[in-house]
């Protein structure tokens, strides 16, 4: 997108803080994990209800939500552009319970109609070409199959918190990890999936709790404190989950 600048080589450098990290913006992202992951598990239930499941989790990272899945007894890969990122993850899978693979999100190194859940969660505003990582999801996809997914949409709200809150508010935070300019709007998000015949059932916003304790400590400290916390609902004016149906 014209004139956006990301650094995703931060991902590729953060180790075990992506576990244990408080001064940076992983820390946040581990914590959001608390609210966000607890509402895909429940979407999924829902969908197929004690059936198995074959799940991709596009990004995974370290595995924040890969493992979480796993927990539910469902067959999960995880899939993120760096293998380096991907060791953190296999390191903590002792019962090799999820398959760690090394792919691009622009072209996935799976077959069409492949799996019954993708989860593209924190991903698409880290791409130049999110329709192109929409397409990938859905072509993986089986009819009839679930796509679930979080970004951030393009507002006042999304650049103060999401984009420069980050630079302000916490001390280790990279430049550029967020750029505003890839933020995408919930109703440019529905029409790409209309076009790839895939429903949106669901959509909720997501927010971090303001006016609380820990988000004074933040801002006082510029680390980001064990009990700050998101909420779900409030509009879609920040964050927002989506909860998808591929067509059949």
């Amino acid at each position: 997108m014209c004139g956006a600048v990301i650094d995703n080589e931060f991902y590729k450098e953060l180790g075990d803080k992506w576990y244990t990290a408080e001064g940076d913006a992983v820390a946040l992202l581990r914590l959001e994990k608390k609210t966000t992951n607890p509402w895909i598990i429940e979407r999924i239930r829902e969908r197929f209800a004690g059936q198995p499941v074959k799940l991709l989790d596009i990004g995974c990272g370290g595995g924040l939500l890969t493992f979480d899945l796993a927990r539910e007894g469902w067959t999960c890969t995880g899939l993120d552009v760096d293998d380096g990122v991907l060791n953190v993850g296999r390191k903590r899978d002792l019962k090799k319970e999820i398959s760690w693979v090394v792919g691009s999100a622009e072209k996935l190194p799976f077959a069409d109609k492949e799996f019954d859940v993708v989860c593209i969660i924190d991903v698409l505003e880290h791409i130049f070409d999110p329709r192109q990582a929409l397409k990938e999801a859905v072509r993986v996809l089986k009819p009839g199959g679930t796509l679930l997914f979080h970004t951030f949409n393009r507002t006042f709200m999304s650049w103060l918190f999401a984009a420069k809150g980050l630079d302000w508010f916490i001390k280790d935070s990279q430049d550029h990890i967020h750029d505003w300019n890839l933020f995408i709007d919930p109703k440019v998000l529905t029409v790409w999936l209309k076009d790839m015949n895939v429903k949106i059932e669901r959509m909720e916003g997501l927010h971090p709790r303001i006016w609380t304790k820990a988000f004074f400590r933040l801002l006082l400290t510029r680390r980001v404190p064990k009990d700050f916390s998101f909420k779900i609902g409030g509009g879609l004016n920040m964050g927002y989950l989506g909860c998808a149906r591929r067509g059949t």
